[in-house]
């Protein structure tokens, strides 16, 4: 049973924690205690209630969710989605097996496509709240901070900035002065700048930041500068989604990707096949979709493969074909620097004799960059989603399939350069690829499922490339 937090100033706001304030648990009580000392009045009410309403602006979530709740909570959220008022979840951090991971992922995903902000963090969950009660949702994530060079504000984005250095990371938000103008969704400014500043008519929506718990005109404030950038960081990508539209994208796709699928050629591919594809035939039925993958061919003998080779350009690799072959994930034999014609025979003979095969697949050597795992599959009643893994992760980031492009963007936005003073990845090639990728399963039912056990990511204008994939069919 779900209660929940009312506000009287603008949204509802509903926490899992029993039937009445004296059952809740100490979490909610003291989420309760913390909003009303930020200034939002509010009181415990039933789930029912204020999911019933079109005006709910947050839940806590007491425990993990099962698919059917998933979607019973989010169509919940979906109904205030229309107003364009994201809805604040608090999920508790998945504590599991390794193979609940991608379940989780794909609860939260649904929750998302619905129009949820969804946290793991209750200071942050607390900052949302007040942040949409208090000053309704934003236009989009891009933030500002607006502070003067002496203020505590500036100091701790300073620090911010420093720590994110330490880690490898970038600082993305901002800094302006205060009279220069500043082309963000959010902008962050100092307490007191609020406080003395009665410009507040740009697109903009300025949020007041302290660096500790007060109140100025009888409206809340937003506590810490980490927290409030987090919260407002993901209200904005929450009101951007909601705008982006409700749930996957449409399938068949849509205009400008439509015109690129080379619908004869996929299905000319897709009949030869039963209930497998391994890697070869799998990027024939990519590259139809327009996805960027290896250049290779089949040879079965080790002439075809000298000719195949000196075409594609020494070095090569070359790596077993055949329906039986693993993934190159799961260990396949891969033989990589070919660089001479005797190297491609000798090279024939120890892949055919080990991967029990008589046939090979030669290709160009990849480029380098960064490299990921993508899936698409079936997740029963939560519908098909998208998984991207990256070493080094225990949670996969996911997404409903097929994938808008805001979805695919912020999951490609998570892989990033793995040296301080590198150049970002391709993110757009990256995002391109997904969407193309995921469309594949969607507009297909022959296709289960769909795994690109290695995609590499170059860096910016470099592009994505599939050098790795499977799916399976119905026979």
């Amino acid at each position: 049973m779900m209660p929940a937090i009312h506000s009287d100033t603008v949204n509802h706001i509903c926490i899992d924690v029993g039937g009445s304030e004296q059952e809740a648990s100490p979490l909610a009580l003291t989420c309760v205690e913390i909003l009303r000392s930020r200034g939002i009045e509010v009181s415990v009410l039933a789930l029912a209630t204020p999911l019933a309403q079109p005006t709910a602006s947050g839940c806590i979530l007491s425990g993990p969710l099962s698919p059917s709740k998933t979607r019973e909570v989010g169509d919940s959220i979906a109904q205030i989605a229309q107003d364009g008022m994201p809805t604040v979840l608090y999920l508790p951090p998945f504590v599991g097996k390794a193979s609940g991971q991608d379940r989780h992922a794909a609860c939260v995903a649904l929750l998302r496509s619905r129009g949820a902000v969804v946290t793991s963090d209750p200071e942050v969950w607390v900052e949302c709240a007040i942040l949409l009660s208090a000053y309704g949702s934003p236009t989009g994530p891009q933030i500002a901070i607006v502070a003067p060079p002496s203020s505590w504000l500036s100091a701790a984005a300073l620090g911010q900035a420093q720590r994110a250095n330490r880690q490898g990371q970038r600082f993305s938000p901002l800094f302006y002065d205060h009279d220069s103008p500043a082309l963000t969704d959010i902008v962050l400014t100092d307490v007191e700048l609020f406080r003395s500043s009665s410009e507040t008519s740009h697109s903009q929506l300025v949020l007041p930041v302290s660096g500790k718990a007060e109140r100025i005109h009888d409206k809340p404030v937003l506590v810490g500068l980490a927290n409030a950038l987090r919260a407002a960081e993901l209200c904005g990508h929450a009101a951007a989604r909601i705008s982006s539209g409700i749930g996957p994208a449409s399938s068949p796709p849509v205009p400008p990707l439509s015109p690129d699928i080379d619908r004869a050629r996929y299905t000319s591919q897709e009949s030869k096949l039963r209930d497998a594809a391994s890697d070869h035939e799998c990027k024939v039925l990519l590259s139809s979709y327009g996805v960027s993958i290896t250049r290779q061919a089949v040879a079965t003998t080790p002439s075809a493969a000298t000719r195949i080779a000196k075409k594609a350009g020494y070095p090569v690799e070359m790596k077993g074909w055949g329906a039986n072959q693993p993934t190159e994930a799961d260990g396949a034999m891969v033989i990589s620097g070919i660089a001479t014609a005797s190297e491609v025979r000798r090279a024939f003979a120890s892949v055919c004799a080990e991967c029990d095969c008589d046939a090979v697949i030669i290709r160009a050597t990849p480029m380098s960059g960064r490299e990921l795992r993508f899936a698409v599959r079936s997740m029963g009643a939560l519908g098909l989603v998208a998984f991207l893994y990256q070493p080094g992760r225990s949670s996969p980031a996911a997404a409903l399939a097929p994938l808008r492009p805001i979805d695919a963007l912020a999951m490609s936005k998570q892989v990033v350069a793995s040296r301080d003073g590198d150049d970002d990845p391709d993110w757009q090639s990256l995002s391109e690829l997904l969407i193309r990728a995921s469309h594949l399963v969607s507009d297909n039912p022959r296709v289960r499922s769909l795994e690109l056990s290695r995609v590499v990511v170059g860096r910016s204008g470099e592009g994505a490339l599939v050098i790795d994939a499977r799916a399976e069919l119905q026979s």
